[in-house]
């Protein structure tokens, strides 16, 4: 019989605080689809800016291994100016 009373208690669920109210409060229902449209639209931006920071980081890498090849050749250079006087 005790088994029964506790078993019973987890059958039923409380109530949400939204449906304890009458008319349901819809303006937190507003307002929690705003905010998650809010935070897949910062997701989405998310992404976008973490693209151009990976493209922006691989086009610095070209730019730094064009100067050192640029840096290797004046080098080269110098030397054989140096080398002609």
């Amino acid at each position: 019989m005790l088994a029964a009373v506790v078993l019973s208690g987890c059958l039923f669920r409380s109530p949400d605080p939204v449906e304890r109210r009458p008319g349901g409060e819809p303006g937190l229902t507003e307002q929690s689809r705003a905010q998650l449209a809010e935070i897949d639209n910062l997701k989405a931006h998310n992404h976008t800016v973490e693209d151009r920071v990976i493209r922006s980081e691989e086009q610095l890498a070209r730019l730094q291994e064009r100067a050192g090849l640029d840096q290797k050749q004046l080098d080269t250079y110098a030397h054989e100016r140096d080398s002609l006087l």
